[in-house]
């Protein structure tokens, strides 16, 4: 047995001829340039993944394959292996495996070690009803290289992922690091200096998920799909959950708060910028925002038990914030300009105005920038750097916990100052004459507050091993979330405002309609905060 210790990272270019050799050539002038010794190979892999109709090697989470490899210009030869459970944490990879060498492409579970399979299974069941699912066939480049720290095989991939008689394949151009001796840290080494030169994304889904991905698409049966653990992205929670909440279940400190959290919040970015390369979106784009947001909130919920290295993760997440910031003003801009939206045909009887919207929309990223971004050196270095974060969870997990106060006495603190300095800022809001421009200055601080208890309110859900909110704990956040809500709209309509304000002919019909809806939506937000103030906290209740 082995445990195979892997980073995977998906390109962001085109898999042709020329960006292959482009590939190569930039892995190898960076191991040139740093003196790195390596050995150098080209191999042809076609493997079939094989389980049952029912998918039961999927359920035990365990992934089986016959790979034929070519070296050069000898015949096929042929090894079987089986992945047992592991864990994916931001694009690093770790499964134990079992591999077995084979004198034909024929599955022999026999020859698989007997404990490796979980009590009560049925092996000689399995291997009878074992079947092809799908196929992938791809080029290996393969270099061995040595690295002060250990050994490290870089394989990049090109070639793509098949079902028999599905047209449809998927892709398979990408590049993973593994580590074959020595320390982690080699590959977080080895990956940084790649980085430097070719533009690729952490990669959560292995090629046998996404093989089982297909042919769930394939099949078309949502039980299929469910048992096959795909995931799907395309669900967006309702709008009282529109905020994430971190599951913190058996989570008994602060230093292991603090790491649950920026593993959820790795996670959840990585998998939303990857429906946004899969799928473009404002929507995606704005639960990128989010992720940022979160991850951001934790750095300084928990800045004084940090070590002082961390408050660099915290400013470059401040800096995505930033250049991503613009997604807020283009969501507003979107409800203006939708044809099938409650504005548009009120705005549609002023064509300068449309003109003015279509204008300003012009001057946001397009999505070419936005992918570009998500490729990046610098993005992928953050993510590095909470992977690391995560990789050394005890070392850091202790260091935290030195001298660090019970966990509910922590979280209760800082919920009741997030709450206390929101409140104080909202009464005074309905003695400020400025009213819609304080609730527009307001958002920040609700987003602040709702974040705390995105990252502490399952601490409190009364129910050990439950992730899921209470009733309580929704009665509180719903209220809240409609004060968000509405200072949205607000803004959405501040931004009318604003390019009325600029049109060259005055439009007194459409202004008297825009002052009587923001007079309207004061009056709802300010019943949503009176509401949400007369709600006792939850965590008063331990």
């Amino acid at each position: 047995m082995t445990t195979e210790i892997e980073l995977k990272y998906l390109l962001f270019t085109e898999p042709n001829d020329t960006n292959i050799s482009a590939i190569n050539q930039s892995i190898n002038t960076v191991l040139t340039a740093n003196n790195l010794a390596f050995e150098f190979s080209e191999k042809q892999l076609t493997n079939s993944y094989y389980d049952t109709d029912a998918l039961t090697l999927r359920q035990l989470d365990f992934g089986l394959r016959v790979r034929g490899k070519k070296l050069g210009g000898q015949d096929f030869c042929y090894e079987q292996t089986i992945k047992t459970s592991g864990k994916v944490v931001a694009g690093l990879h770790q499964r134990p495996e079992y591999n077995v060498d084979l004198s034909n492409a024929n599955v022999d579970l026999a020859l698989f070690p007997e404990h490796i399979w979980p009590q009560g299974t049925d092996v000689a069941t399995i291997a009878k009803n074992l079947s092809s699912i799908f196929t992938t066939n791809f080029t290996r480049y393969n270099y061995v290289i040595e690295l002060a720290a250990g050994k490290v095989e870089l394989a990049f991939d090109c070639g793509d992922i098949s079902c028999l008689n599905y047209e449809k394949t998927k892709q398979i151009f990408e590049i993973e690091f593994e580590l074959l001796s020595g320390e982690t840290s080699a590959l977080f080494e080895l990956a940084r200096l790649m980085m430097s030169n070719i533009a690729m994304r952490p990669g959560q889904d292995s090629k046998a998920k996404r093989g089982y991905a297909l042919a769930a698409e394939f099949a078309g049966a949502t039980k299929v799909k469910k048992q096959a653990n795909v995931e799907d992205l395309g669900t967006l929670a309702p709008q009282y959950l529109a905020l994430d909440i971190i599951p913190m279940v058996n989570v008994d400190d602060i230093g292991q708060a603090f790491v649950c959290g920026i593993n959820f919040g790795l996670k959840q970015l990585q998998a939303n910028v990857a429906r946004y390369v899969d799928k473009p979106s404002l929507t995606t784009l704005s639960k990128i925002s989010e992720n940022f947001a979160l991850l951001r909130q934790g750095f300084w919920l928990f800045e004084q038990v940090l070590p002082a290295d961390c408050e660099k993760i915290r400013d470059e997440l401040s800096y995505y914030l930033r250049v991503i910031h613009w997604v807020d003003n283009a969501q507003h801009l979107k409800e203006l300009m939708t044809k099938t939206g409650s504005y548009r045909k009120k705005l549609s009887h002023c064509q300068a105005l449309i003109d003015k919207l279509k204008l300003e929309k012009q001057r946001y990223p397009d999505e070419k920038k936005m992918l570009a971004l998500f490729h990046d050196e610098g993005f992928n270095l953050l993510q590095l750097s909470l992977l690391e974060l995560l990789v050394g969870e005890q070392a850091l997990i202790s260091r935290i916990n030195l001298n660090a106060q019970p966990l509910l006495d922590f979280t209760q603190i800082k919920l009741t100052q997030s709450l206390q300095q929101l409140t104080d800022e909202v009464r005074s809001l309905a003695v400020n004459e400025q009213q819609s421009e304080r609730y527009l200055g307001l958002y920040p601080l609700l987003i602040r507050s709702l974040l705390t208890g995105s990252w502490f309110a399952s601490l409190y859900n009364y129910q050990v091993g439950d992730a899921q909110l209470s009733e309580q704990q929704l009665l509180y956040r719903r209220p809240w979330l409609d004060v968000k809500q509405g200072i949205s709209e607000l803004q959405t309509l501040d931004l009318l405002q604003q390019q009325l304000a600029i049109l060259p002919v005055q439009q007194n019909k459409l202004e008297l309609w825009l002052s009587n809806k923001v007079d309207n939506l004061l009056q709802a937000l300010q019943q949503s905060v009176d509401n949400a103030l007369s709600i006792q906290p939850y965590w008063h209740h331990v």
